[in-house]
């Protein structure tokens, strides 16, 4: 299996979250919005389903639901308008392994209902084959019996065990045999939870806690365990945990008896029929609890001989030095299992370059963990690829939620709100490479082919495709970018046929730029165009997918003939160009069979692009792409 991942929730009257339903990237998952639309109430949820029963990771207050959490609504029966109604807070989180867990809160007074839902098929090999039951080690008896709802006492015997779990299982025999999925109440859900993933939360403030983010991702899983290693005692071997047992019991032994000697009599005098006073320890939890009781405060020792200088008495910027540093070995470190990291604006304070450096540390982390993050950064909303990104937005005082890549609708808002961030205004700032077309058409098809070859956007590799139209702000934007700017490297990707015309506005422009000393890498694409620099198989395969509601056998046929012969067709005139002949072709089979469409010029070339397959990607694109790629 693969690993798990939480690919959806759904969040029900908490706070601004009416009946929301979000769902998450594999890696990473960027929630954008305006002040106050939710971003950080999200990211709360997880707090505090990771923080049932006190099992908060160490760098994490606990977090509670409190009054002011409860979405409530207005009674229907009361007449007073002070009168309001509760509803029942509701979490619900879907893991990609099929399994689902629920919060439940209906007071705030009451303890929350906690439910998972899981697959029966491995309690179902149980039933059939009930030797495997034996075979099962005190964890994983601990984890079955949690999982379908049993409880555990805290110093049961590996026998117990067994015996809870066959019980359980006898049980709830019929629902497992029958039914798909099984729910049940259980007690923790969190460590349900942390069996699959750890979690690490980080905002503007958290984010220069060096002193708890080390220990969580350095010394934390190493300690946990740390009460079951052995230690040898004469001719055995005890764990430490044992030999704190003993050691308490013996101590509680000795103030029993000092109890019964000294104190007993003194009772009788209020409790006559008291014969004894018996004392009885428990410890539950003592392996895993340790790890909390553990601090530890950073040193930065400027050489071998001086005692330090605690970390937390430097500057901001070296203690965001250190988180960065912290994370980036995090990429390389082989955790038992992956960390759903959530960075709650993280860039706040952080200037530009670091941004940088924490995305392209992000970009690492992804691989192997889940990442959620919220931020008003415009580097950061133009680095990820916009599938990646949801919407937030507080209308009428509830959050709701939009996919980028749910729905055209959805795309266009995002864009509409990189445009309110000013990204178009600030582009430049963050480019390093600016590929000058001449039209829209080409930036699109650009764009399609880049993510199709390497699966990111061109921007997220800090390139700019601009389209200059008439070409007259092209040489003062490129002397403008040469002077004030010159880590920018400028290029030009145009069709061949321009230097078949002495007048044409771009040749102008190109000779312009050399007149003044501007570097400018030249790149012609196609025998006339763009266009004819796809291959025959592509063109048929877009003619295809444009017709495809009227396709038939013959019109297959009829379409590999002509795209056959336009090759040859045009390779001796340097007029008339592919673009206007597959336009023609594709409106004459439209009016051929009567249906009431027709298809621009300015269309074919990305349709093209979003058409040709990786391997079929013209050559002279592949040269751009590889010179954008360059260090």
């Amino acid at each position: 299996m693969g690993k798990v991942y939480i690919s959806k929730v759904v969040v029900e009257n908490f706070r601004c979250f009416k009946g929301t339903e979000i769902g998450l990237e594999e890696d990473l998952t960027l929630i954008v919005g305006e002040n106050d639309s939710g971003k950080s109430s999200f990211l709360d949820v997880f707090r505090i389903i990771f923080s049932v029963n006190n099992k908060a990771k160490k760098q994490d207050k606990k977090l509670e639901i409190e009054e002011g959490d409860f979405f409530v609504r207005k009674s229907e029966h009361e007449k007073n308008e002070s009168d309001f109604i509760n509803e029942p807070i509701r979490i619900r989180i879907e893991l990609s392994n099929g399994d689902v867990v629920e919060y439940i809160k209906k007071d705030l007074n009451e303890d929350p209902l906690l439910c998972l839902c899981k697959s029966t098929d491995e309690f179902r090999e149980y039933i059939q084959n009930p030797d495997l039951v034996n075979n099962l080690s005190e964890e994983k008896l601990k984890k079955v019996i949690s999982q379908l709802g049993g409880n555990i006492g805290s110093r049961s015997s590996l026998e117990t065990l067994r015996k809870k779990f066959s019980d359980i299982l006898e049980e709830k025999k019929e629902e497992i045999i029958n039914k798909e999925k099984i729910s049940v109440e259980i007690d923790r859900l969190d460590d349900y939870l942390y069996e699959y993933f750890d979690f690490l939360y980080l905002d503007g403030k958290t984010f220069y806690n060096v002193d708890d983010i080390l220990y969580k991702l350095y010394l934390e899983e190493s300690l946990m365990g740390i009460l079951d290693e052995p230690i040898k005692i004469g001719e055995y071997d005890k764990k430490i945990s044992e030999i704190i047992n003993g050691k308490i019991e013996n101590i509680i032994k000795d103030k029993e008896k000092e109890i019964n000697e000294l104190l007993l009599k003194d009772i009788k005098n209020f409790l006559p029929e008291v014969k004894r006073i018996s004392l009885l320890h428990e410890l539950d939890g003592i392996e895993k609890n340790i790890s909390k009781s553990i601090k530890i405060k950073v040193f930065l020792n400027e050489d071998n001989n001086d005692q330090g200088i605690m970390l937390t008495k430097k500057g901001d910027g070296t203690k965001r030095r250190m988180t960065l540093a912290l994370l980036k070995y995090a990429e390389k470190k082989d955790f038992k299992k992956p960390i759903l990291y959530l960075f709650d604006e993280p860039d706040t304070h952080l200037h530009v370059r670091a941004q940088y450096e924490l995305m392209s540390i992000i970009e690492k982390l992804k691989m192997d963990n889940q990442i959620v993050m919220t931020t008003h950064s415009p580097f950061i909303i133009n680095y990820v690829l916009p599938k990646k990104i949801v919407l937030f937005e507080k209308i009428n005082g509830e959050t709701k939620v939009e996919k980028s890549f749910m729905n055209e609708r959805a795309e266009d808002e995002i864009r509409e709100l990189f445009r309110e961030l000013g990204i178009e205004n600030s582009d430049l700032f963050f480019t390093r490479k600016v590929v000058l077309v001449e039209g829209s058409t080409d930036e699109e098809a650009l764009n399609i082919l880049y993510e199709k070859l390497y699966d990111r956007m061109l921007y997220n590799d800090l390139i700019k495709i601009i389209h200059i139209k008439g070409c007259d702000k092209a040489e003062p934007f490129c002397r403008i970018i040469q002077e004030f700017m010159p880590y920018i490297k400028l290029y030009v990707f145009i069709d061949n046929d321009i230097w078949n015309n002495p007048n044409h506005s771009f040749r102008k422009f190109i000779g312009e730029c050399k007149k003044r000393n501007i570097v400018l890498d030249v790149i012609s694409v196609g025998e006339k165009e763009f266009e004819d620099a796809f291959t025959d198989e592509t063109i048929k395969r877009t003619i295809q997918k444009i017709i495809n509601d009227i396709i038939t056998p013959d019109l297959i046929s009829e379409i590999d003939k002509w795209v056959l012969n336009l090759r040859k067709k045009l390779s001796g005139d340097k007029k008339t160009k592919y673009s206007e002949e597959i336009k023609e072709f594709i409106n004459s089979i439209f009016d051929r069979n009567q249906v009431d469409l027709s298809i621009e010029k300015g269309c074919i070339l990305p349709e093209l692009a979003k058409n040709c397959e990786v391997s079929e990607i013209p050559f002279e694109v592949n040269k751009l792409f590889e010179k954008l790629r360059e260090e």
